[in-house]
């Protein structure tokens, strides 16, 4: 491929602890930015002012990210998306780039990324770009497949990739730079691994009910055969039932916020990670340059006001993941309690089993598949402890963590 992306000759111009912004209006022309942009680039200001913004776009990027990229925009959403660029004299440089609506227009700020995660999406886009060569495929149809790239990279939306990749990205280039940790965001990433094991055991507890599903039924039958109706197995088989089923409401319930749980919580990461980034650039705001002072007041005037709003966004979305992991431990102790309430029938039934007069090979088979399925949920219940724990953690360190903060046109955190 003759624009392919994954064997660009990289411009050695763009450093790791370059951060750069541009700002465009509407139409995506460019309005401003800072001179490490300008730099990098290579271009003059007076070649990049006025321009459209894809006077830096290499041409071997697929169609279909910009397609992305102004769907969100479009609707007011912030978005981020690895971009490779060129410079004035061809060789690329490759970003991960957040893109932020502002009053008039838009701000993107740009980063170096170092992760495998770069590497196995510029392969994806020269795929895509491949396909959009033959003129076979729209820039919505591009768009598409490159989701299914990287649902194949094990995200489920673009959305949990824009996250997961971001603040890998940025913990990346945080180690490199020989930085603090990003407290809160490792905080974050605990209650999420916290959150995945959640779904993926709460699923499990589903799957052994679904195939124990008619062990209590034969146990109640057993039973009668035995005792009649109203005999003392019958009856704690009949309460070993009930709790069974409000276990399984209780799960319901449990699965149910552990799924709807995901969204918030890469929200969360997504704007903890952007409002960082924007107090870096703040803190790093071009000395006056070739730029006029009045578009220099005009750029810093958005960057703080975008500091302070992401700092402000990203407060609340951790505060409202803090209160929906407290969830999980009030429903994990309730559920907790109904194994219990299962054991203590069960080992109530098994007391009277052994009282029992007649042939009681049917129901001690029974008995024997029950203490089986019970002792399978009582270590995925093990493994659902250790991951409600773990999110409880991450929680914790999150309301230990000093929060980002602007202040007087400076932004600052304090690390934990």
């Amino acid at each position: 491929m003759p624009h392919a992306l994954s064997t660009a000759r990289e411009t050695a111009e763009f450093a790791m602890a370059d951060l750069f912004f541009s700002r465009t209006d509407r139409r995506g022309v460019i309005q401003s930015g800072n001179d490490t942009f300008q730099r990098i680039s290579g271009f003059e200001w007076q070649d990049l002012l006025g321009a459209p913004h894809r006077v830096v776009r290499h041409p071997g990027m697929p169609k279909g990210v910009f397609f992305m990229l102004w769907a969100a925009l479009k609707q007011e959403r912030p978005i981020g998306a690895y971009v490779v660029n060129q410079t004035q004299d061809g060789l690329a440089y490759t970003v991960f780039a957040v893109i932020m609506p502002v009053e008039d227009g838009y701000l993107s700020v740009r980063f170096k990324p170092s992760t495998d995660h770069a590497v196995r999406v510029k392969a994806l886009y020269d795929a895509v770009t491949a396909c959009e060569k033959d003129g076979s495929i729209s820039a919505e149809e591009s768009a598409a497949r490159l989701m299914e790239g990287i649902r194949d990279m094990g995200f489920p939306d673009y959305d949990a990739f824009m996250s997961g990749v971001l603040v890998d990205e940025m913990t990346a280039r945080n180690t490199h730079l020989s930085r603090h940790k990003l407290v809160r965001l490792q905080s974050l990433s605990r209650v999420e691994q916290g959150l995945a094991c959640l779904q993926v055991e709460a699923q499990s507890v589903r799957a052994l009910f679904a195939a124990s599903s008619q062990i209590p039924h034969n146990l109640r039958l057993q039973a009668a055969r035995l005792e009649g109706r109203e005999g003392p197995i019958s009856v704690i088989s009949s309460n070993h039932q009930r709790t069974a089923d409000a276990f399984e409401a209780s799960l319901g319930a449990f699965l149910e916020a552990s799924t709807l749980g995901a969204a918030p919580l890469r929200e969360a990461s997504f704007l903890m990670a952007t409002a960082k980034l924007m107090t870096e650039v703040v803190e790093t705001l071009d000395p006056p340059g070739p730029q006029s002072h009045a578009r220099q007041t005009e750029d810093r005037s958005h960057l703080v006001s975008l500091a302070a709003q992401y700092v402000d966004r990203a407060t609340r979305a951790v505060s409202d993941v803090r209160r929906r992991t407290d969830f999980f431990e009030r429903a994990l102790q309730d559920m907790q309690r109904m194994v219990f309430g299962l054991e203590l029938t069960r080992t109530m039934c098994s007391i009277e089993q052994s009282r029992a007069t007649g042939d009681t090979s049917g129901l001690d088979e029974i008995v024997d598949k029950l203490k089986q399925a019970e002792m399978q949920l009582s270590a995925i219940m093990t493994r659902i402890s250790h991951a409600v724990s773990d999110m409880m953690d991450g929680a914790e360190r999150l309301s230990r963590s000093a929060p980002l903060c602007v202040v007087s046109g400076q932004a600052t955190e304090t690390a934990a």
